[in-house]
């Protein structure tokens, strides 16, 4: 998969339609707002002038400042309907804890699955020394001898209103074993995926139930569409993306890549991964 360090491929920054009307209705209170101070400040210049008439027009300028600045504070505390992607109302969407899982997989293998936190920075650093130069270089489109802190930190910071990853550990050992994530776009409506798992754990069905569960997740969200950027060599994916229903189709900028994506609105060819393997919520 693309690097997530760069903008995911395709992803082209559209200006809303209703952009205008949206940046018009922020404006009004800092209008209220003037139009009170204007009033304020006529009222005090009036009733320095000391007339009864102009102590009249004073008390009429300071009834009218109220009235703005009523306005100004029903205009500032509307609650909007959708203030930030990824269905929430909060600038940093918290730890989504309700996406914790337990897969038990072939053989009885249990695998504890959650979204990824910043602290498993450590367990990511050990991971990745686990993954071959060949894992590697699909992953990441070119050959990878050595992982930077800061590479590591971008991968574990994640902001949960636009991105997800989860990470699945061995249950027995506690061992990191696989991670898959999601980048969306700026309009909470196409995402681009990556999957890598350790390299002594491909073909157990690990790869499959991650990409299930990110599927799940992406659905959960109300995102559209599921896309990916994939190596014509690398042959398991594009199988696998294609049992899972993925479009395969060839970049017309590089013959060596092929662009994978799924439409989220029609359903999947195969049953969700709490059909097709046991899936325990962890407490």
């Amino acid at each position: 998969m693309a690097d997530y360090d760069q903008q995911p491929l395709g992803f082209q920054e559209r200006r809303p339609k209703n952009a205008r009307l949206r940046r018009g209705i922020f404006l009004l209170p800092s209008i209220f707002t003037g139009a009170n101070l204007l009033c304020g400040y006529y009222a005090s210049i009036a009733a320095l002038s000391g007339t009864n008439e102009d102590f009249d027009h004073a008390a009429k300028a300071i009834g009218i400042a109220i009235l703005f600045d009523a306005l100004d504070g029903r205009v500032a505390i509307k609650v909007p309907e959708k203030f930030f992607v990824g269905r929430t109302r909060l600038a940093i969407r918290p730890y989504p804890a309700e996406w914790e899982r337990q897969l038990q997989l072939a053989g009885d293998w249990k695998v504890a699955v959650r979204p990824m936190r910043p602290e498993d920075e450590p367990a990511i650093a050990a991971f990745l020394t686990r993954v071959s130069r060949e894992d590697l270089r699909l992953r990441f489109f070119h050959a990878m001898k050595e992982f930077s802190h800061a590479f590591i930190a971008r991968l574990t910071q994640l902001d949960y209103a636009r991105a997800m990853a989860f990470v699945a550990s061995d249950v027995a050992t506690g061992d990191l074993i696989g991670a898959v994530r999601l980048h969306s776009d700026s309009h909470y409506e196409t995402a681009e995926y990556a999957i890598l798992l350790r390299s002594d754990m491909k073909g157990k069905g690990l790869g499959w139930a991650l990409m299930q569960l990110l599927i799940e997740y992406a659905r959960a969200e109300g995102l559209k569409r599921l896309t990916g950027a994939v190596l014509r060599d690398n042959a398991t994916m594009l199988a696998m993306c294609r049992e899972l229903g993925f479009e395969v189709k060839s970049d017309p900028r590089d013959s060596a890549v092929a662009i994978v994506s799924l439409d989220l609105d029609v359903p999947s060819p195969v049953p969700p991964v709490a059909d097709r393997k046991p899936v325990i919520a962890q407490p």
